[in-house]
């Protein structure tokens, strides 16, 4: 078309070219595709396939959108800018068709492997994925017959390596039933009347700007993506592996969803309140991370990803007062929002404190979330909390006038106790609230390394009418008041048994809050202890889980 640009419509067999490769630039988004999207593909390309017949030459081409690839790396090799997701999805899928017959590997050949190289050659694949997971995708994906021998239990270690197992699983779950032969015609199908727009330009900046045009006005790419894209894109391409390999170390260790949220938590950082644009509009407003994109990587990226990471694993290495901070991390890490975060991370980068002072901070913060998890407050009211925080810790306030912010007013006390005291029937407070009494009334020695933790009322909510418990509880008005008391909830290790709940109180005991006799968990160890359990022996127990919330998050005058 010109010397910035060009456009064609290719089969999927010639942009699988075994004369060139297809690499995936570090700046890209890692693969994202889940099985359902893929699928969703598949049952398109076999319902276009259904219109045609093997012998015909002439069947229809079904349209898989447009690719863009910038050349500017070699004769034999070009940087796919977009597109990643559905070629990095239709290698897969030819994987798994070769792999599915004896056959396979002599009727298809090497169509994934560039043509010269060693099949054992780790660089040679025709779709070269992100170098963190090329390894993963030449041992399971690209070997002739490796796909055959995937199973849930392959090894992944990343988001992305997952997302390429499960869509290689539902790829094989749905083809193995048929003929060797109807796949081998899917297979020509795909390559042959499978068609898509290769749009290339000589530079990078030049296909990148095309990338833009077809992505910016989409929702296929999340607004971090797009960041990602715009950042690494434009540092220079021997600077970039440096900077792409922590953008990629904290999208891996974190996990795709967790990594956008540290670019809410940054915004927050920085523009305290809620947001009023998107949060990489935000961002871009304030920051301009693309003046200097090294310095937004380095100076904001790294060190608040890092600190992000280390306070939701609850890994804080600070002496003595190691084990009280963590203790308090995994306590906040149980609250199901984490605008918590951004106070944490800002007071741990910006304010470097020492460990006694980030301590307070933290026993502080823990508070103040129990505090407006306990009234069920909104987002609105947490952000505006938390950004009150934020901004003192912006300002360098001296440490006591930001532990004051967090302080809980007489009015969240009061809503506080109201709960503890009420009916505790709120899903998102039981296990949080009786995790934290659990740990103090062990003496912060707990430790749940349990893959389950539920809560299960002890009196049940619907006795049988045959029930001992109606004996205990013949009242039904006292007995529906003391069902949903914090006094009347257990932690359990397994999952809830809804025949089980209607067992006597001693079978229960002994057969289903513990085993062995055992069970991990104070709160539970304290009601096995009990002989019976009746009207006194609930309101004895919610009277002391009540004072021990109280002095836990000192909700008395």
């Amino acid at each position: 078309m010109n010397k910035f640009l060009n456009a064609a419509a290719k089969a999927v067999g010639a942009v699988l070219s075994p004369d060139r490769r297809l690499i995936i630039p570090g700046y890209q988004r890692p693969y994202a595709w889940t099985a359902d999207e893929a699928m969703s593909l598949l049952t398109d390309i076999r319902a276009a396939k259904a219109d045609a017949s093997e012998a015909d030459d002439d069947a229809p081409p079904y349209f898989l959108g447009a690719i863009v690839l910038s050349l500017e790396i070699g004769e034999d090799a070009a940087q796919i800018v977009d597109g990643h997701q559905r070629l990095t999805t239709l290698a897969i899928l030819l994987a798994v068709l070769r792999d599915l017959d004896e056959e396979g590997p002599t009727r298809l050949g090497r169509l994934l492997t560039v043509r010269g190289r060693n099949a054992d050659d780790i660089g040679g694949a025709v779709v070269s994925p992100r170098p963190l997971d090329l390894d993963f995708y030449h041992r399971e994906i690209l070997r002739e017959g490796a796909t055959a021998a995937l199973t849930e239990e392959t090894t992944v270690e990343n988001d992305a390596q997952a997302n390429m197992l499960a869509v290689a699983l539902a790829f094989r779950g749905a083809l193995r039933e048929g003929s060797a032969r109807s796949r081998m015609w899917l297979a020509e199908y795909v390559l042959r009347c499978c068609v898509m727009v290769e749009v290339s330009a000589p530079y990078q900046e030049h296909a990148y700007k095309i990338f833009t045009v077809l992505n910016a006005r989409g929702k296929d790419l999340k607004d971090n993506d797009l960041l990602k894209a715009e950042l690494l894109g434009h540092i220079r391409p021997d600077r970039q592996p440096r900077f792409t390999g922590v953008w990629e170390r904290l999208e891996s260790s974190l996990g795709e969803a967790t990594f956008a949220q540290l670019f809410s938590c940054i915004r927050m950082i920085h523009s305290p309140g809620k947001a009023r644009k998107s949060t990489v509009a935000e961002i871009r407003e304030r920051l301009n991370p693309a003046a200097d994109p090294e310095k937004f990587i380095l100076e904001e990226l790294e060190p608040k990803g890092d600190a992000y990471q280390t306070l939701l694993k609850a890994d804080l290495k600070i002496g003595a007062q190691s084990a009280r901070a963590n203790q308090l991390l995994r306590a906040l890490g149980r609250i199901r929002n984490r605008d918590w975060l951004a106070p944490a991370v800002s007071f741990l980068v910006d304010r470097a404190p020492r460990g006694d002072e980030l301590l307070r901070f933290l026993s502080a913060l823990e508070r103040l979330a129990y505090g407006l998890l306990l009234q069920n407050a909104d987002e609105n009211v947490r952000i505006s909390r938390y950004s009150k925080v934020v901004a003192a810790i912006r300002d360098d306030q001296p440490i006591e006038e930001i532990l004051e912010l967090m302080e809980l007013s007489d009015y969240d006390r009061r809503v506080a106790r109201m709960v503890l005291a009420g009916s505790f029937n709120q899903k998102e407070l039981r296990i949080p609230i009786l995790l934290r009494l659990d740990e103090h009334l062990s003496g912060a020695i707990a430790s749940y390394e349990v893959p389950i933790i539920t809560v299960e009322h002890v009196l049940p909510r619907r006795p049988a009418a045959d029930s001992e418990w109606l004996i205990n509880f013949p009242d039904e008005k006292e007995r529906k008041f003391w069902t949903e008391r914090l006094g009347n909830l257990a932690l359990l290790s397994r999952r809830i048994n809804n025949q089980a709940a209607n067992m006597s109180f001693e079978k229960k005991k002994n057969e289903y809050f513990s085993a062995n006799g055992v069970t991990p968990f104070a709160v539970t160890t304290a009601i096995i202890a009990e002989p019976e359990w009746t009207p006194e022996v609930v309101e004895r127990r919610q009277r002391h889980l009540f004072r021990t919330a109280c002095k836990i998050w000192r909700l008395l005058d």
